[in-house]
């Protein structure tokens, strides 16, 4: 009978065999599965909570990840798990994928965002905690007439780097680029927000050296010279269209002229590199439609954050695609 196993390492090869037949599209599946198995994580405990679905010849035909973090939770340090890539074989769907979701969903202080509409119906029957939202914008600027060039064709991507500056200038502040996390000034045990929230997700030097100074994906890590908020970017392609991510940030999330600063220093490195979008993800929740200082568009559709931890109501988190493992996938 098909059946459910945690991850063991003698299923590495069917696992990535698994990932590369499903997810089609995904780019260096080998490099992230390492990733996924040997950085984010030394603990095998953490690895192991990994679940496998098997079918009767002990093929993989279904999976569901996690990714351990540290956080505290109403001002306790735990790890929390990231559920992702919840999938299982059209064929093998129904009583299975429901157990596959009720095994997840066992998993201590499981957390999860960006579900699919199905997903989303089911884990509400199943009275999962919806504890928050987060909201997508979308930046732009002079370079952005060719958004529409890139749509039509006319204008192809290119596969060149990104053009960095050591510094960016926002009126009098100052943001510094970092290439080792040696170099990056981290507050309090990397809670950049302490007492602040009563969800606050770590950024500590071993999560900011395996998510971005040792990834195999390329990111530009900038700090800000005065005070210690930082913001992380990376070059993806959107729908075709070559788009600044806005991976990661910190600041002071009771100042929002600084998270603006933030997001105009980034729509400079865009600018820069004639590159017509920025994208970036959090909870942060802002206009529909900014105009001023930079023009920023609300995407509507919001993602749901949820937990399997029933005593938390409408906690403050804050939360970015960093925290999701879609940013590795572009």
């Amino acid at each position: 009978m098909p059946k459910i196993i945690n991850y063991h390492s003698s299923y590495y090869d069917k696992l990535l065999y698994f990932i590369k037949k499903t997810w089609k599209n995904r780019k260096n599946a080998t490099d992230y599965l390492n990733y996924r198995l040997l950085k984010v994580s030394n603990n095998l405990l953490d690895i192991e909570k990994n679940l496998l679905v098997l079918n009767d010849n002990d093929e993989i035909v279904g999976c569901n990840f996690f990714f351990p973090a540290k956080a505290t939770i109403l001002g306790e340090v735990h790890t929390l798990y990231w559920s992702h890539d919840t999938y299982i074989e059209e064929k093998y769907r129904g009583d299975l994928g429901m157990e596959l979701l009720l095994r997840t969903n066992s998993t201590k202080r499981m957390f999860g965002f960006g579900l699919s509409p199905i997903v989303k119906k089911i884990q509400q029957k199943l009275k999962t905690n919806f504890i928050a939202k987060t909201m997508i914008y979308f930046i732009f600027n002079r370079w952005s007439i060719k958004i529409l060039l890139y749509k039509l064709g006319i204008l192809l991507p290119k596969e060149n780097d990104l053009i960095i500056p050591n510094k960016i200038k926002v009126n009098k502040v100052i943001f510094e680029l970092k290439t080792c996390v040696e170099d990056v000034s981290i507050p309090n045990e990397g809670y950049w927000n302490k007492g602040e929230l009563d969800i606050e997700i770590n950024r500590d030097e071993s999560f900011l050296r395996h998510r971005f100074f040792e990834n195999h994906n390329t990111y530009y890590f900038f700090q800000k010279k005065e005070k210690k908020s930082y913001f992380v970017v990376r070059k993806i392609l959107l729908l075709g269209i070559p788009t600044i991510s806005l991976v990661d940030f910190r600041c002071d999330l009771d100042d929002f002229d600084e998270y603006l600063q933030i997001l105009r220093a980034v729509n400079k490195i865009a600018i820069k590199n004639r590159i017509p979008l920025v994208l970036t993800l959090s909870t942060i929740l802002d206009k529909k439609v900014r105009l001023f200082p930079i023009l920023i568009l609300r995407y509507l559709k919001t993602r749901d954050i949820i937990t399997n931890i029933k005593s938390i109501k409408n906690p403050s988190i804050f939360i970015t695609s960093a925290d999701s493992d879609a940013d590795l996938l572009m």
